[in-house]
């Protein structure tokens, strides 16, 4: 293991995403600190720092999760910018972010300045799932400049890719599962 944590709040986009960046990061060597479960006691640790009152409540949570890393004592914030997430239909015209998930690492970057305040790195780089010779490359980029070479980035990234294959083929296998029974005993779906 290195001795720097590398972190993947459950936030925003990184949720729906976490199997792809925890293997990344664990394959890489990184110890992976979450933030603590969403809850009252995390928002109202961060409401201090929201910057708008009509942001969407998810929005809000950010700055207490934050604050949570920091208190945690993590060597560095990962948060990243992603503009474009996968697909998840063959007709979708776009699979572009919304702008509170794509931008709001800068306004973090701005309202609690994590690497002034408190030295630790607010780590934000820009990233699209919707194509993985994109993602690949901003990974490596990213990745690199922690000290990770090529070859083990390149290892990493395709184990990090199955992950996030096999987490959604057990949510589309659990679907099913929870719509057969449903059907079976002739409840509404």
């Amino acid at each position: 293991r290195r001795k720097s944590d590398a972190f993947a709040t459950l936030l925003l986009n990184l949720f729906e995403n976490f199997p792809f960046w925890n293997t990344l990061f664990i394959e890489c060597g990184f110890q992976v600190k979450l933030s603590a479960p969403s809850s009252n006691a995390i928002y109202q640790n961060g409401a201090a720092q929201i910057m708008s009152e009509n942001l969407c409540f998810p929005g809000k949570l950010v700055s207490g999760h934050i604050m949570d890393l920091v208190k945690a004592g993590v060597d560095r914030i990962f948060y990243p910018m992603v503009f474009y997430e996968k697909s998840e239909f063959s007709d979708a015209t776009n699979s572009f972010n919304c702008p509170i998930v794509s931008g709001y690492p800068d306004v973090i970057r701005s309202a609690i300045d994590p690497l002034r305040k408190y030295n630790i790195p607010l780590d934000m780089p820009t990233i699209s799932f919707r194509d993985d010779r994109l993602l690949e490359k901003a990974c490596a980029s990213y990745l690199s400049g922690l000290g990770i070479n090529a070859r083990l980035i390149k290892k990493a990234f395709q184990k990090a890719i199955q992950a996030q294959l096999d987490y959604k083929q057990q949510v589309i296998d659990m679907g099913a599962e929870i719509i057969a029974e449903s059907q079976a005993n002739q409840r509404p779906l």
